[in-house]
This record gives structure tokens, C-alpha cells and sequence, in this order.
């Protein structure tokens, strides 16, 4: 056990060092992309908020779950990075929502772009977490007890990041917006982009300045700056391509061809599980068991025993020794390693010649009253003091006994359980109550883990699907895209688990878990794109162009930052984070797969009609005050007053509104 402690969860440990690499290279990509690359338009400190963010849910979970006596596993390391694939990618939603405003919306006040970005993404993000949310909630009622709790450690941390990215990180991303307006922040959240515009001009003597509020009023950035190569390519060429019907046929006959093999590996995989995975390969531990294999065919396992309880041991001696032969006879049990008292208490009493002992004996040489067995096993136990480490006594009376032996190697799981309940109803025969007499070793918890992990691995994976179906249909409010959403996610998990027989993975506590992360992780890249179509308008295919042109690099950033930070996982030497790569390179591969390619194709052919609403993103009616410098920036003229989206009336509030829409464009 203490070889286990050391070498497996050791070599966990060990490798955090890769991991924290991954979660560096991944917050260095959300600084590169999330704003644009000069002094003034940059967001890198809205990128540190975001991580912070990140990081106060991780401190909610754990703080949270640990006060609620919810125990920590070593499974629960990878935890923070499922916080950060959807932290993440929330944080490249909303900012692309903000992004995605022009024209008029763009000179509305800031607290009304800030809502206008939040009246999208607040709904795909809101869809996400809730169902994650949920597919973990139902996930914690497995009777695993690991599973159970990195589940309510997962929900609990997800709800906490939806509620911190609301609250700390969507006000952080208003001031930060203040800030590249070059405005001080209290005016510029309540006061139109033409008035912070006109008020910029006022101050000439401001230096371009990363620093909050310090830009020079004819500031405008380099072209190279603004040039973001991932968006044009999903605006210009991708949105094109993925309604071209050519290309649309054979994207799904890769998806249905890709979705048959892989069903054909989802189910042939099966359930296996060794402890010996956990040591990493140039561990003692390793040598140790390549040298018993060699010179001993690797039968030195672990100690077992057969315990039996408060019974009457008079009456079921006999029934004791038959239990004893039959396990010495087992196929799982080492030749020659089973320790019978029972039958060296029968020896004894047929070789004593002691006339005492003799004639507490019936004819067929047992005990005749319970008296007489608790004489005879005390002089037992003087004539063999070694049998009494197997016997546990209260006062004079026989209350519990252990009969050891030791195991052989059976090289596979399915082999083992059935062995286990092999060994169980023998122990449990001739009326023996089976909690009063069971075999038992510390390994046979793993086994008895491996008899249910299948089972409630479908469980949770269909409770999930549940949740996910039912969450978005109350969200997204239309059944045929809610199925679209479902069915994505179902085939991402398919082609997981297909993926998982063709790189040698089985069904093992580690890989339930991560798909059942999966499962959070893939619907987040369908919701978006259903969504982001169901609120835009046109024909079908132009409203696919417009769903990829608009959110598709958010959602391939979203998935790519995933990828960024598990990548160093590949050269980990540890079972959990050897497999983590497996699985979530996967998981990356097919979410986008389905979210990016499949889904827009199924909703350029029988796509739902969008929603019915009022266009409120540019309110033509409401007035909006130009600033007069001679009256110190208030008006009385009625005449200065307009409407935003209407021309003005002079030529030189022409030519400022042509300044302010130059301006931002660029913001």
C-alpha cells in the first residue's frame, strides 16, 4: 500500500509541474488573442482578470466542498482544468459578443453595449453552465464514492465560475472597455460614444499610453494591429465553405463514416482495470513486479483472508472446515497459502490423547456442549499459541476468526469479479449470514469498483444527456435545435469511447470521469453555434454564414485554448495524465468537429425558423446630446440635440460623426 501511495500518487504529483506548463501556454494564448495588439486596444488586463476569475472558483469549489467534508482524490487535480476549458471559453464568448457590435450600437453608452453583448452571450453561456451544472449534480448520486465527490466538486465549481464571471469578470471588461475609449471611466459609462469621442478631442495633450485614460485624441492604431487572421478566415472563407453543398456532402459522409467505426469501438471497449498502471514505467515498483512475473509467474499478490463474525462456532465447525477446503481448492487462491484453524483445531482434537480432552469429545471427535468448545480451543490455543493471531475472543467466548491466504494473478478485470463472487458464496454457504462471513483485501475494493463502473458509467452519461436535452430546450426554447445540440454531443462521446479501444483505454474510474467532463465540454461548442443561429435572420444558409462569421473563432478559440492546455500532458509518465491527453484530445477533435462542421451543415438543410423578436440593438428614438464647449459641454439649443443613426445637420458635425465612426471601428 505505502508502494502504491508513493510511486502512483507520487508520480501525480510529479507531473503537476506539466500541467501548470499547460495552464501558462493557455493563459498566454487568452492575452494574444482576446484584444488586439497595439498599446491602446490590447486586453491583457482583462485577460488576468478572467484567469483570476478562473482561479476564485476554483477556491469556491474547494473551499466550499472541503467545509462540507467532501474528500479530495488525487482524480481531483484535473479539476482546475476543466474550470479553465469552460472559464475560457465564456471569456471568448462575451468579449466576441462585445466585439460583434457596429454601426449605431457602437455610439449607444457603455452600460447599453455591455448589455447588448450580454443579451447574447448571456444566454449561451447561461445554457452551458447550467448544463454542466446539472450533468455533474446528477452525477454525484453514483454510489462510487470518488465519482460522487469530484462530481459535487465539479458542479459546485462551475456554478461558482458562471456567478464570477457575471460579477467580477463582465464589470472588469465594462471598465476595461472605458479605458480603451481614452475616457475617465465614471463619464464613459453613462455617456454615448459620440460624447466620449467629442470630449477625447478636447484633451490634445494625452500620450498613447497602455495606462488607463492617457490616449492622444488623434490616436489611431497600426493596421497590423487590427488584422485578426482566425476571424477572417472564419468570416471569409470558412462561412463559404461550410455552405458549399460539395463540401457539405463530403463533411458528412466523414461524419457517418467516422461515427460507424467508431461505434464499432464503443462497443468492443471494455472494462479493465490494474493498479500496477498507476506506477510510472522506470519505477522500482515496476522492476519489482517484471522480476516476480519472471522468476515467480507473478502469484506474490497481496494478502487476502476470509473473516467470519459473531456466529456460533460450536455448531459451524464443520461447516468452517468445508469452507476451508473449498477456497484451498479455489483457482484464484494460491496453492498451499490457505491458514485453516478450523482444520488445525480438528487435527488437534483427533491427535490429543489427553483424557480431559478426550472426554469433552463426541463420537465424532467434536465438542459436545458449547462449554466444552470453549475448553477445548482454549487448550488449543496453549498447544498452538501461532492460531491465536487468527482468533479474536470476548472473555472466554469465540466472537470473530480470520482465515488467511493469498491470491494467484488473474490477468484480466471480468476474471477477477467473477472470482470475487466466486470466493463470496462459498464463504456464505451452509447458512452463514454473507455479512458474517466474507473474504476481504485491500484490492478487492478495486474489483468491486470494476463490477459497477460500467454500469454506472451509462447511468450518469444517460442522466447527463437528460439534463443537457432538457436544459437546452428550456433555454434555447426550440425542440429541433435542442435535439441537433443533444445529438452532437451524443456523437462526440461515441467517437470518444471508439477512440478510446483503438488507443488501448478501457472503462476505469479515471476515464468515467473524464467522460463525463467530456460531456460538460462538448456541448458548450454545439450550444453556441445553435444558439448564435436562432437569433440571427435571413435564409438558412445565410444565417449559418452569419453564425460562423460572428461566434465560430470564439468557439475555436474556446476549443484550441482546451487543447493548449493539456498538450505537455503527452509527455507525462503518469496513468491519469497519460490518459487525460487521450481523452480530451479527443474530446477537442470531435466537440469541434460536430459544433463547427456538422451542426452548421444540418442547420443550412433543415435548420429551425428564427426567433420572432424585436431588433432593440439600435434605438433610433433616443436623443442623444452633443456636446456645446461653449456652454462647458451643456446645451440649451434644442437644434443640438439628434438621433443616433441619423446624419446631423452641418457639415462639421458631418465630418465629426465621420471621425467618431472611424474612430470606432477600431475600438
Amino acid at each position: 500500500m505505502r508502494t502504491f501511495l508513493d510511486e502512483g500518487s507520487g508520480t501525480i504529483l510529479k507531473d503537476l509541474g506539466i500541467l501548470a506548463g499547460g495552464y501558462i501556454l493557455l493563459i498566454a494564448f487568452v492575452i494574444f488573442v482576446l484584444g488586439k495588439r497595439n498599446c491602446v486596444q490590447h486586453r491583457v488586463w482583462l485577460s488576468v482578470v478572467g484567469i483570476i476569475t478562473i482561479g476564485l472558483s476554483i477556491l469556491w469549489s474547494f473551499g466550499l466542498c472541503s467545509y462540507g467534508d467532501w474528500y479530495f482524490t488525487g482524480l481531483h487535480n484535473v479539476l482546475p482544468f476543466l474550470f479553465l476549458g469552460i472559464g475560457v471559453d465564456d471569456i471568448f464568448i462575451i468579449v466576441q459578443a462585445l466585439d460583434n457590435l457596429k454601426g449605431d450600437q457602437l455610439r449607444l453608452p457603455l452600460h447599453e453595449k455591455i448589455g447588448l453583448a450580454l443579451k447574447h452571450a448571456g444566454v449561451s453561456i447561461t445554457i452551458t453552465s447550467l448544463t454542466d451544472v446539472l450533468a455533474f449534480a446528477v452525477g454525484s448520486s453514483t454510489i462510487l464514492p470518488a465519482l460522487r465527490s469530484f462530481c459535487v466538486f465539479a458542479a459546485v465549481g462551475i456554478l461558482g465560475l458562471f456567478i464570477f464571471q457575471l460579477i467580477f469578470f463582465t464589470p472588469f471588461m465594462a471598465l476595461d472597455e472605458a479605458r480603451r475609449s481614452g475616457m475617465p471611466i465614471c463619464r464613459s459609462l453613462w455617456n454615448s460614444q459620440a460624447e466620449v469621442t467629442h470630449l477625447k478631442r478636447e484633451n490634445v495633450h494625452r500620450k498613447n499610453a497602455c495606462i488607463p485614460m492617457h490616449i492622444h485624441s488623434h490616436w489611431r492604431p497600426m493596421d497590423c494591429s487590427n488584422k485578426n487572421f482566425i476571424h477572417a478566415f472564419f468570416e471569409n472563407y470558412y462561412s463559404r465553405f461550410i455552405t458549399f453543398l460539395p463540401a457539405q456532402l463530403n463533411i458528412v459522409i466523414m461524419a457517418v463514416g467516422c461515427l460507424a467505426v467508431m461505434a464499432y469501438g464503443t462497443t468492443s471497449l471494455k472494462q479493465d482495470f490494474d493498479p500496477r498502471w498507476f506506477f510510472p514505467s522506470d519505477s522500482y515498483a515496476t522492476e519489482y513486479i517484471k522480476a516476480d512475473e519472471r522468476h515467480f509467474g507473478g502469484s506474490s499478490q497481496q494478502p487476502a483472508a476470509l473473516y467470519v463474525g459473531d456466529i456460533n462456532f460450536h455448531t459451524h465447525l464443520t461447516s468452517l472446515e468445508g469452507i476451508c477446503d473449498k477456497v484451498s481448492n479455489h483457482y484464484w487462491v494460491k496453492e498451499g497459502t490457505l491458514d485453516c484453524w478450523a482444520r488445525s483445531f480438528r487435527s488437534f482434537l483427533n491427535s490429543s490423547s489427553d483424557a480431559a480432552i478426550k472426554a469433552k469429545l463426541d463420537n465424532e471427535n467434536l465438542p459436545k456442549t458449547e462449554s466444552d468448545f470453549i475448553f477445548l480451543i482454549a487448550n488449543f490455543i496453549k498447544d498452538q499459541p501461532e492460531n491465536s493471531f487468527n482468533l479474536v475472543f470476548n472473555g472466554d467466548n469465540l466472537t470473530a476468526t480470520k482465515i488467511p491466504y493469498q491470491n494467484t494473478w488473474l490477468d484480466t478485470s471480468s476474471k477477477r469479479i467473477d472470482a470475487l463472487a466466486d470466493l463470496r458464496s462459498i464463504a456464505a454457504a451452509n447458512n452463514i449470514p454473507p455479512e458474517l462471513s466474507f473474504p476481504f483485501a485491500e484490492g478487492y475494493t478495486n474489483i468491486d469498483t470494476d463490477k459497477v463502473i460500467k454500469d454506472e458509467l451509462l447511468r450518469n452519461i444517460g442522466l447527463a444527456f437528460l439534463a443537457v436535452y432538457l436544459i437546452t430546450l428550456f433555454l434555447l426554447a426550440n425542440f429541433t435545435t435542442s435535439l441537433f445540440v443533444s445529438c452532437c454531443v451524443i456523437m462526440t462521446l461515441v467517437d470518444l469511447a471508439g477512440m478510446m479501444y483503438f488507443w488501448d483505454l478501457t472503462i476505469d474510474t479515471v476515464t468515467t470521469i473524464q467522460l463525463i467532463i467530456s460531456i460538460g465540454l462538448s456541448v458548450d461548442y454545439a450550444v453556441h453555434i445553435a444558439h448564435t443561429f436562432l437569433i440571427s435572420k435571413g435564409t438558412r444558409k445565410e444565417r449559418v454564414r452569419k453564425t460562423i462569421s460572428t461566434i465560430g473563432a470564439a468557439v475555436f478559440y474556446g476549443g484550441f485554448s482546451t487543447f493548449l492546455a493539456f498538450i505537455l500532458l503527452a509527455a507525462s509518465k503518469s496513468y491519469v495524465f497519460k490518459t487525460f491527453f487521450k481523452v480530451f484530445l479527443g474530446v477537442v477533435i470531435f466537440g469541434l468537429f460536430h459544433g463547427l462542421c456538422l451542426l452548421p451543415i444540418v442547420l443550412c438543410w433543415i435548420g429551425p425558423e428564427p426567433y420572432e423578436h424585436k431588433d432593440i440593438s439600435t434605438n433610433t428614438q433616443k436623443p442623444v446630446k452633443k456636446i456645446d464647449r461653449r456652454l462647458n459641454g451643456h446645451s440649451r439649443n434644442p437644434s443640438d440635440y439628434y438621433y443616433a443613426g441619423r446624419l446631423p445637420r452641418s457639415t462639421s458635425q458631418f465630418k465629426n460623426q465621420l471621425e467618431v465612426q472611424g474612430y470606432t471601428n477600431h475600438i
